[in-house]
């Protein structure tokens, strides 16, 4: 059934090659973490996903977010999701705010510098979760782009921290890019995919492997 159904996501994208390429349009994050991209100035784009550890199907996650390009070079977004977890209480959400501000230097290289805060709900009440501030430039050699960034924060419970990372990706079709992640601290691995169904379609498919991890998102820009 799995091995059908990525044959059918496959096909899809080999025959919808009308939609606009990652080139003309490339994703503003990578499996996890921001790239330098922004959403074009008056676009919107509001997504859907939902994760689940493989070796632990009792935990599940639902997401959904809505983000807004101002000026081509200037992105917000907010995002809410809910989920169940190991201890108690089993429930949980997360509220979260985020903005980028873009630097184009040059036709293939930018310079974005990311925000985020979120918060957290687990049955007794809103608390603070983290809040953080970093940098990431993104460079395009065609196939292949390459992101480089850090996040500098506060975390409720872990306190100041901070938490470089790397992200590379190949583009095997205008409408098909290939990605891999690593975090440094802690050091952390992530590989997925981009597919664009539509012009205004995209599927991101993520696994993590420890602990082993899977995600499916759906982004729809309007």
């Amino acid at each position: 059934m799995a091995r059908r159904a990525a044959v059918l996501l496959l096909v899809a994208v080999t025959v919808t090659g009308g939609a606009a390429s990652f080139r003309e349009r490339p994703p503003t994050t990578g499996v996890h973490r921001p790239t330098a991209y922004t959403l074009r100035g008056g676009e919107w784009e509001t997504h859907l996903g939902v994760g689940l550890p493989v070796t632990s199907p009792s935990y599940w996650e639902t997401k959904a977010g809505l983000g807004v390009g101002i000026g081509g070079f200037l992105q917000f977004g907010i995002a809410l999701s809910y989920g169940r977890q190991a201890g108690p209480p089993p429930a949980y959400m997360t509220y979260s705010a985020s903005a980028k501000l873009r630097l184009s230097l040059g036709s293939d290289v930018d310079l974005a510098v990311p925000f985020a805060a979120s918060f957290h709900d687990v049955g007794m009440g809103i608390e603070f979760r983290y809040m953080q501030i970093g940098g990431v430039l993104s460079i395009r050699i065609d196939p292949v782009s390459l992101h480089g960034g850090t996040a500098l924060g506060w975390d409720n419970n872990q306190g100041v921290y901070i938490r470089p990372y790397a992200i590379a990706d190949l583009d095997f079709f205008p409408n098909l890019k290939v990605v891999g992640e690593v975090g440094f601290s802690p050091v952390s691995l992530a590989v997925g995919a981009w597919l664009r169904l539509l012009d205004f379609l995209d599927l991101k498919l993520a696994l993590t492997p420890a602990p082993l991890s899977a995600s499916a998102t759906l982004y729809l820009r309007l």
